[in-house]
């Protein structure tokens, strides 16, 4: 079974996305009945063909509209040519720029696709509403005139892509996986110590609303507020740094660079930290959720549906506002029984969550029920 890929992230740049992507592609690989093509646009992707199980093709930047669509597409054909025609194609979205060369390969060469949504959108505004659903008719809606299939983490974000598309997708739930030394952490004692420390460790983007965090801190009166690391890199350091200079905070929040995923035990292994905070706006699973819970370090994110429709009562929720974040913190910090009550709940969770094998034999299952499909349509 010859597999295309489509991500506009691929390693070594790692993020939640990528980190699923990777991961998928990396079980996947190990089933020899695929071959498997990855396209991305990221630097240097090419040195992560995982001992050769799989090929990874750069694509162009996104600097020249025009010149990156004849370019992605000119890079089509010629894998085509090397490798014959793809029997599916499984398109990672946030799509980046691939989405519209990939609407004309799967059109014009009729190929089942697959939309894998990671991450949708959420606008605000009632503009913002009706672009993205624009958007969605005119380059979402096309490829689900082929045999398809609609995958998310969760239920909630498969409805509404389904919801904005204007039409009901055949959509299969498949989580992320974890891989089975996280699943099989020991439990740490972080209360016995009277340290405060809080935890923020990922992408340092405007959709993690990382602001929203530094002003919950500016909130907790100085005899009661916690310490705050923050580990990560992203477009928005610079304006996290400045606000966090601004409000006279340098001796309470700390900014650091990014932890190789290798390394990121060691972090959330420190018994200082006792809670994880995740102020986003929008996540569709939030790979540092799993991770946080498996090393026994308890969770306070924004109160979403997405992270709501996966997690239940097994973290913790606070409402969007800064007020309300400082509230829970500081209630937190002083409550040890309850986040020991809910690092247990965490560690029960963990114990049922899926790995990454699991996960991707779920994909791969899926790759032949639709190539079956496609096989029996065609005669």
């Amino acid at each position: 079974m010859r597999i295309w890929h489509f991500s506009p992230q691929f390693p070594p740049f790692l993020g939640g996305q990528e980190k699923g992507v990777f991961n998928f592609i990396r079980c996947l690989s190990d089933y020899s009945q695929l071959q498997l093509t990855i396209f991305t646009t990221t630097r240097n992707a090419e040195t992560i063909a995982f001992n050769g199980l799989f090929r990874v093709i750069r694509s162009p930047g996104i600097q020249n509209r025009l010149g990156t669509l004849s370019g992605i597409l000119i890079k089509f054909l010629k894998a085509m040519k090397h490798d014959g025609r793809p029997e599916l194609i499984h398109a990672h979205f946030p799509d980046g720029i691939f989405i519209l060369p990939i609407i004309i390969i799967a059109r014009l060469f009729r190929i089942p696709t697959i939309l894998h949504v990671h991450l949708w959108p959420k606008p605000s505004s009632k503009l913002g509403k009706y672009f993205l659903s624009l958007y969605s008719r005119l380059f979402l809606y096309p490829l689900f005139h082929l045999p398809n299939f609609l995958i998310s983490p969760n239920e909630y974000t498969c409805k509404q892509v389904s919801e904005y598309c204007h039409k009901k997708f055949v959509y299969r739930t498949i989580p992320y996986g974890l891989n089975q030394k996280m699943i099989n952490q020991p439990i740490i004692n972080r209360f016995r110590t009277k340290k405060k420390r809080i935890l923020f460790l990922g992408r340092i983007h405007p959709q993690k609303r990382l602001d929203r965090l530094i002003h919950a801190l500016n909130k907790i009166p100085e005899e009661n507020r916690p310490i705050l690391d923050i580990y990560g890199d992203g477009e928005d350091k610079t304006k996290i740094d400045a606000l966090i200079l601004k409000l006279s905070l340098n001796e309470w929040i700390y900014l650091k660079n990014p932890v190789p995923f290798k390394f990121v035990g060691q972090i959330y292994s420190l018994p200082d930290y006792k809670l994880f905070v995740l102020p986003t706006d929008i996540e569709t699973y939030a790979m540092v959720i799993v991770e946080s819970l498996s090393y026994g370090l308890p969770v306070l994110t924004t109160n979403i549906e997405e992270l709501n429709s996966v997690y239940g009562d097994n973290i913790l929720y606070s409402n969007p506002s800064p007020e309300s974040f400082a509230k829970n913190i500081s209630l937190l910090l002083e409550d040890f029984p309850k986040l020991k009550q809910f690092q247990k709940k965490g560690y029960q969770f963990i114990k049922l969550h899926p790995t990454w094998e699991d996960s991707s034999k779920e994909i791969f299952k899926l790759y032949k029920k639709i190539l079956h499909v496609n096989k029996n349509e065609k005669k």
